[in-house]
């Protein structure tokens, strides 16, 4: 999606990444930009200033795919569900697969399941 749509803001760009755990590292290696001029678009001080619609792009496709992974550990969690209470491993990898997985929980607990995290360490005691 090049940023055709003037409603999205750098404050839309800056909450869509961190509700995925995205740092602007990430960004930075994906989209060739440098990070103090990410750190402009979420922050801006110059109202011209414009997030370039490659690092838009790159970040729909992101959401694409984390919204692709958290319906499928959902559905995972909920098929294998012998309760109303669910036990998911909490990753101890990337702030992005961790936000998969709290955004699962809270689709879980939305529909009245009690969710509880584990570490995979923890899983086998």
């Amino acid at each position: 999606m090049a940023n055709n749509d003037d409603r999205l803001t750098c404050a839309d760009f800056r909450a869509r990444r961190e509700r995925m755990g995205i740092d602007r590292r990430d960004v930075q290696n994906a989209t060739n930009v440098s990070t103090s001029t990410i750190f402009k678009w979420e922050n801006p001080t110059d109202k011209h200033l414009k997030i370039a619609p490659r690092a838009w792009d790159w970040l729909k496709a992101r959401e694409l795919d984390f919204t692709i992974a958290v319906r499928e550990l959902h559905d995972s969690a909920k098929a294998s569900a012998e309760s109303d209470f669910i036990t998911l491993v909490y990753p101890q990898t990337t702030d992005y697969d961790r936000a998969i997985v709290r955004a699962a929980a809270e689709r879980l607990m939305a529909e009245g399941y009690e969710v509880m995290f584990t570490y995979i360490d923890q899983e086998e005691r």
